[in-house]
């Protein structure tokens, strides 16, 4: 009967504080770091998960797919997409179960693919990939980034100024 006391006792005065939401905790630190700027000028050097996201409604897409398949099969998904029917197959599968899913695309398919969604009208494009994200995130603050990246026309309209590429300068190197 001690412990139970004590057990509820504990619980009563050292209540844990409510748990922060990543959106909470993403905001909090971005308040932190606006605020403590310092004087440091930093080089930063980031890897290579640097793209841009297309982000396209799946109605419209799928809408103006040539040849889309009029039926989804019934069948796990296979680990690469190398037809619009297995785009198809995988996209309703993942889907339908509210998850997201990576595969590999068959080269000549993604390059069918990538037209499609970029002569959408509703195409958005987006800074994507870790790397790039923290590396615009740096720059923001105020500090010299170099991504591992060749920079394509696209890539350099979305990152902040203070970010060059590896691949667009020979001499593009950040001093130590």
């Amino acid at each position: 009967l001690l412990i139970v006391v004590i057990s509820v006792l504990t619980g009563v005065f050292f209540e844990p504080p409510p748990p922060l939401t990543k959106k909470q905790l993403l905001r909090t630190i971005d308040a932190n770091a606006s605020e403590s700027k310092s004087d440091a000028d930093l080089n930063i050097a980031v890897g290579t998960n640097i793209c841009v996201d297309l982000i396209v409604s799946a109605n419209d897409f799928f809408e103006v797919l040539p040849s889309l398949p009029t039926h989804v099969d019934d069948v796990d998904p296979d680990s690469s997409i190398d037809s619009e029917q297995d785009l198809v197959d995988t996209f309703a599968y993942f889907f339908g179960r509210g998850a997201a899913a990576e595969r590999f695309v068959d080269p000549h398919l993604f390059n069918t693919l990538v037209s499609t969604a970029t002569a959408l009208q509703s195409t958005q494009k987006r800074l994507g990939g870790n790397a790039a994200l923290m590396g615009n995130q740096f720059a923001k603050l105020g500090h010299k980034v170099l991504m591992s990246s060749d920079g394509g026309a696209d890539l350099k309209q979305l990152v902040h100024d203070g970010v060059t590429f590896s691949g667009q300068d020979e001499n593009a190197a950040v001093e130590t």
